[in-house]
């Protein structure tokens, strides 16, 4: 009943976030310079058909009245028409959310499974060789922008050396993709049993992911290394070394468990820095997601489309936080005395 009540009031938090998140996006939004009905109607344009265009917007309507409109229809389960698709966002989201699903899972996967070995590995061998290399990589990682990084790799690994194919969508240019089951390529491939285009999506794949997950890579390593640092010189493991507990099972048994805790919130705002970072990467490698999308809808002001992705990422944003609280509530039997 205690984590019934529990994950209710997580819940009840969801709503003035959204809200909140709702009301600034629809403000700063309006205040990108430069006008969505010139720039659909085009650079030839009379008058009379920008101002037939921004009624048929609702640009000419008051911003309050504007936000009551959108607010509505956004209570109804309408985020509005996207201009630049003459799609419905919702409809839009929809189809690109599994691209964008799959290489957030997959970079976040890679910064996880790099970074938390990378971390324990310059932890247990402190300012030792292993630790300044490792340690090298995490200033390497947080220093790169994250598209300058694209850009580097696309330059040498695919212009230059021909290893990784051209960055133009989701597989190579001519590869059928298999029919959709989930929408991610990878999965849909091993169920279809297509293994030449499950090699072919995860290649194509990788470029953009390693992008996206170095930064991220490197933050991981660098907190894993303190925490596990920190649990190191704890009484209870010096204890257990006293007793000659061997090595290994006190690292992964007594140190690694405590250390991964903190590295379970950061995971969370991990996630969420990924999520950003996407616009960049998907736009620099063509890849057909929300970050894309997001990226087009800013440069052609389309503010059903913009709202549409921050409320979709607000929302992802806000669930994964809550997920991280419910693993507390099972892992940490401190919260559950809180």
């Amino acid at each position: 009943m205690r984590f019934v009540t529990y994950i209710l009031q997580r819940l009840a938090l969801l709503a003035p976030v959204l809200f909140g998140v709702v009301t600034l996006t629809f403000v700063v939004s309006r205040a990108i310079p430069g006008d969505p009905a010139v720039l659909l109607a085009g650079l030839f344009a009379t008058p009379d058909t920008i101002a037939q265009i921004r009624q048929q917007l609702g640009l000419d309507k008051p911003l309050w009245t504007q936000y009551l409109i959108y607010m509505t229809g956004l209570l109804h389960g309408d985020m509005g028409r996207a201009s630049h698709t003459g799609n419905p966002v919702t409809t839009d989201l929809l189809v690109r959310f599994p691209a964008s699903l799959e290489l957030l899972l997959v970079a976040f996967t890679l910064a996880l499974g790099i970074g938390i070995p990378l971390g324990v590995l310059a932890a247990l061998r402190k300012d030792a060789l292993p630790d300044h290399l490792i340690r090298v990589i995490g200033i390497l990682g947080v220093s790169i922008p994250q598209f300058w990084l694209g850009l580097i790799l696309i330059y040498f690994l695919f212009l230059q050396l021909r290893l990784f194919p051209a960055p133009l969508g989701r597989l190579p240019i001519g590869t059928p993709a298999p029919e959709p089951i989930t929408g991610l390529l990878l999965v849909d491939s091993l169920l279809r049993q297509q293994f030449e285009t499950f090699g072919k999506a995860l290649w194509q794949l990788a470029l953009p992911a390693i992008s996206l997950s170095f930064a991220a890579m490197a933050s991981i390593t660098r907190l894993v290394r303190n925490t596990t640092i920190e649990v190191l010189e704890l009484d209870y493991v010096q204890a257990a070394r006293a007793f000659g507990i061997p090595g290994p099972y006190i690292y992964l048994t007594y140190a690694l468990r405590n250390a991964l805790l903190p590295v379970l919130t950061f995971s969370a705002i991990l996630f969420g820095n990924l999520l950003s970072g996407s616009v960049l990467v998907e736009t620099i490698f063509s890849w057909p997601g929300l970050g894309f999308y997001a990226a087009d809808s800013v440069f052609k002001k389309d503010y059903p489309a913009i709202q549409g992705f921050v409320i979709l990422s607000a929302t992802i944003y806000v669930l994964i936080f809550l997920l991280v609280d419910v693993l507390y509530w099972v892992i940490d039997p401190r919260t559950r005395e809180a």
